[in-house]
């Protein structure tokens, strides 16, 4: 008797599985995967299930385009791909995601990271500058406002002329006191 009950159940919550929505399941096998893509103990990312990771955001995103989800899982794919140094890859996402998604409260960041990527690891000022350029005048009173124009005011400076500005600002806000 107990093993017909067992049996029943089993096939029932087969069956309710099955009638999930295919997006549902999807979404359900990412949000398994993200928990296992950095090592508890060593802290660092699996590189071969962050592989994995980042083809299944992408499928997401396109096969379930309207579904509300794939705000969020292109979003993590850009950021996924930038952790990974796939730096191309991060980009094509953070601007596929102003572009779908640009009253999104996360496009300012993605936009501001695109700045800051051809800024500090590709070295094309010239976009680094259209892009902090564009953040300004999208988003003037958001909290990276500041760091955009920091970025645009000293772009292509190294870090000892910055070091040496600051010194000069710190003189002069000593001088200023007394």
């Amino acid at each position: 008797m107990k093993i017909k009950i067992l049996f029943t159940a089993a096939i029932f919550v087969s069956f309710l599985f099955s009638c999930k929505p295919e997006s549902d399941r999807s979404a359900d096998k990412i949000k398994e995967t993200e928990k296992q893509l950095v090592n508890d103990s060593t802290r660092m990312l699996n590189r071969e299930l962050a592989e994995v990771q980042l083809k299944a955001y992408a499928d997401f995103t396109e096969k379930f385009p309207e579904d509300n989800r794939s705000e969020e899982f292109l979003y993590k794919a850009a950021e996924l791909a930038n952790s990974m140094g796939k730096t191309a890859v991060a980009l094509d996402y953070y601007h596929g995601f102003c572009e779908k998604y640009p009253q999104s409260k996360k496009a300012p960041y993605a936009l501001f990271l695109q700045a800051f990527i051809y800024e500090n690891q590709l070295k094309n000022l010239d976009k680094a500058k259209e892009l902090y350029s564009s953040f300004l005048t999208s988003y003037p009173d958001h909290e990276l406002s500041k760091d955009a124009r920091f970025s645009l005011d000293n772009l292509g400076k190294s870090e000892e002329e910055l070091i040496k500005m600051f010194e000069e600002k710190n003189k002069e806000d000593a001088s200023a006191k007394h």
